[in-house]
C-alpha cells in the first residue's frame, strides 16, 4: 500500500490544481535530496532541466530518456527567474504603496483582472505542452511566457496564463520586488496546490490565484484569505509541504524517499510555521507529520540552494512605471551575474536559463532541451524522411510554413523550442533551436539518429540565426531568413553550439 500511495505521489502531487473550486488535478514528483538518483554531474544537462521545467521527472522523451527536474526546485529558480522580467518589473512599480497591505490589494486586483490557470485556458481544454508522443508534459512557466501563452489565449482576461505552481511564484517575485522581505512572502506548497503566504504586520494571509476566473464568474468574492481551508475548496486532504521564494527552500518531504529540507534559521522557522500553521487548518508536516522541532533538528539546507536573498525593488528606483522597470531588471540581472558561479550551479545561476538569456556560458543546454522537448522531437519523428537532405528540407520547409519571422521575447533571450512551437512565430535564432531540436530526433541514416556533431545552432554578429548540418563531410546551412539551404559560411559568426560544445570560431 505504502508503494502505491508513493507511486501516486509521485506522479501526481506538485501543484496542478483546476480552475473549479471542487476538483483539481495533480502531478508531483521531486528528488531534493537524493541528488544521484534523478541529476547528472553534466552542467549542460543540469541547465537543460532549468529550461525544460517539465512536472514529471521520471517520464521519458521520446527517443533520449528522462526528462529530470532542475535542483533545487523548480519554484526557487522561477521566483529569481520572474525578477529578472522588465514586464514583471513594471507591474511591481503599478501596484507598489508605501502600505504593504494596500499593495496586497493591489496585487490581488491584478490577479483577478488577469490570471487564468492553464487548462482551462487553452482551446482545446488541454494542457498545451503535451504533444502526441509526450503526453505527461505540463510545464512550469516563468512570466515571460505566461504572457506569451496569454497573447494566444482567445479570453480577454487571460494575459497571464500557467498552472498554479507557476502562478504563485509569480506573484511572491511579484511582491518580492515591492518590497516584501524574503521572510514575509513564499510560494506555499500544499499538494497538489500552491498558493501565496504574505504576512503583514504579524498576521498572515493566503492567495490563490488559480481561483481568479472563479471571482470574475461571480462564483466567489475574493481570491484573498484570512482563513484559507483548502480541503473545502478542493475536496484534498492538505499537506503541508513546504514554503519557497528566492532565498528560502523548506520541503518536508515524502515518506523516505525525499528527505527534510531546510535553509532557514530554526528559531525562525519555528515562529513561521506556527504562525501560520491554524491560517491553513493545521495540516500535517509533509507525509511523515513531522513535530517541527523534530523537523528543525533533521532537515539540511540544500546544497545548491544559495541562501541570499534578491537585494532590490521599486523603491531603488526612479521614472516612470516603465523606466523603473528597466532599471530594476537590469539591476537584479547585474546582482545575479555578481554572485553566480556557473560551474557551481544554484537557483540563481539556474534562473538565468529559466530566463532564457543568450548570454550564459552554456548555450548547449538550449539545443539539449530542444533535444527533449515534446512538440519538437515529436514533428521530428514525423516529420523524418528516408535520406538525410529530405530531413533538412522538410524540417526547413516546415519551420518557414508555420513559424512567423515574429520575435517572441527580447533580443537577448531565446525561446525555449516548444514555446516556439506553441506560438508559432519566432526569431531567426528560435527557428535554428526548433531544427536541432527537431533533427536531432530524425533518423540520418536507417538506424542512427542525426548526431550532434553534424548539427550547431549558428549566430551571426547581427543576431541572425542558421542550422549547421553535416552531410557526408560537407556543411550545408538552413537559412530561416531566405528559405533556403546553402553552402556557404555565413557572414560573421559570433558563436556555434551544439547539446555538446560551444564555438566563438566556426571553420
Amino acid at each position: 500500500m505504502r508503494r502505491i500511495i508513493l507511486a501516486f505521489l509521485i506522479l501526481q502531487l506538485f501543484v496542478f490544481s483546476c480552475e473549479a473550486p471542487i476538483f483539481t488535478q495533480i502531478k508531483f514528483a521531486h528528488k531534493e535530496n537524493n541528488y544521484n538518483l534523478l541529476h547528472s554531474e553534466n552542467l549542460i544537462e543540469e541547465y537543460t532541466w532549468a529550461v525544460i521545467r517539465y512536472d514529471n521527472p521520471f517520464q521519458p522523451s521520446i527517443n533520449f530518456g528522462l526528462i529530470k527536474w532542475p535542483k533545487p526546485s523548480i519554484g526557487t529558480i522561477l521566483v529569481v527567474a520572474n525578477m529578472l522580467s522588465e514586464k514583471l518589473c513594471e507591474i511591481a512599480a503599478r501596484i507598489y504603496n508605501e502600505s504593504k497591505y494596500e499593495t496586497l490589494k493591489a496585487l490581488v486586483e491584478y490577479d483577478i483582472k488577469n490570471m487564468k490557470h492553464s487548462k482551462p485556458a487553452m482551446i482545446p481544454k488541454y494542457d498545451e505542452w503535451s504533444s502526441p508522443g509526450l503526453r505527461n508534459a505540463n510545464r512550469k512557466v516563468a512570466t515571460h511566457e505566461m504572457f506569451c501563452l496569454g497573447e494566444k489565449c482567445i479570453s480577454p482576461y487571460a494575459n497571464i496564463i500557467g498552472d498554479c505552481y507557476s502562478l504563485a511564484s509569480f506573484n511572491t517575485a511579484l511582491l518580492r520586488l515591492c518590497g516584501f522581505k524574503a521572510e514575509e512572502v513564499f510560494t506555499l506548497l500544499i499538494p497538489p496546490h500552491a498558493v501565496n503566504a504574505v504576512r503583514i504586520d504579524k498576521k498572515w494571509y493566503i492567495i490563490d490565484p488559480t481561483l481568479a476566473s472563479n471571482v470574475r464568474l461571480g462564483k466567489l468574492n475574493t481570491i484573498l484569505f484570512e482563513n484559507y481551508n483548502f480541503s473545502q475548496i478542493y475536496g484534498y486532504k492538505c499537506i503541508f509541504l513546504g514554503l519557497e521564494n528566492d532565498r528560502y527552500m523548506v520541503h518536508f518531504g515524502i515518506y523516505d524517499y525525499i528527505e527534510p529540507s531546510s535553509n532557514m534559521n530554526g528559531s525562525l522557522l519555528k515562529e513561521i510555521v506556527e504562525s501560520l500553521l491554524p491560517v491553513i487548518n493545521n495540516p500535517p508536516l509533509g507525509t511523515k507529520n513531522w513535530l517541527l522541532d523534530d523537523f528543525i533538528e533533521t532537515a539540511k539546507p540544500h546544497p545548491e540552494m544559495l541562501n541570499i536573498s534578491m537585494p532590490y525593488s521599486v523603491k531603488d528606483v526612479a521614472g516612470n512605471e516603465t523606466e523603473k522597470g528597466e532599471k530594476l531588471a537590469k539591476m537584479n540581472l547585474e546582482f545575479v551575474c555578481s554572485i553566480i558561479n556557473e560551474d557551481d550551479p544554484s537557483q540563481y545561476s539556474r534562473a538565468l536559463y529559466a530566463y532564457n538569456l543568450l548570454d550564459v556560458k552554456y548555450p548547449e543546454a538550449y539545443a539539449n532541451a530542444a533535444k527533449y522537448a515534446a512538440w519538437t522531437s515529436w514533428l521530428g519523428v514525423k516529420l523524418d524522411a528516408d535520406t538525410a537532405y529530405k530531413d533538412a528540407i522538410r524540417t526547413l520547409r516546415w519551420i518557414s510554413l508555420v513559424i512567423k519571422p515574429q520575435r517572441i521575447l527580447n533580443d537577448n533571450q531565446v525561446a525555449f523550442s516548444d514555446l516556439t512551437y506553441l506560438m508559432q512565430r519566432g526569431s531567426t535564432i528560435d527557428k535554428a533551436i526548433v531544427a536541432y531540436g527537431m533533427l536531432r530526433n530524425m533518423k540520418k541514416e536507417s538506424y542512427m539518429f542525426w548526431s550532434p556533431e553534424d548539427l550547431y545552432v549558428i549566430i551571426t554578429e547581427n543576431n541572425r540565426g542558421y542550422l549547421a548540418i553535416n552531410i557526408s563531410g560537407t556543411w550545408y546551412y538552413l537559412d530561416f531568413y531566405e528559405k533556403k539551404i546553402d553552402n556557404e559560411i555565413p557572414y560573421k559568426v559570433k558563436i556555434a553550439f551544439n547539446e555538446e560544445k560551444a564555438l566563438y570560431e566556426w571553420l
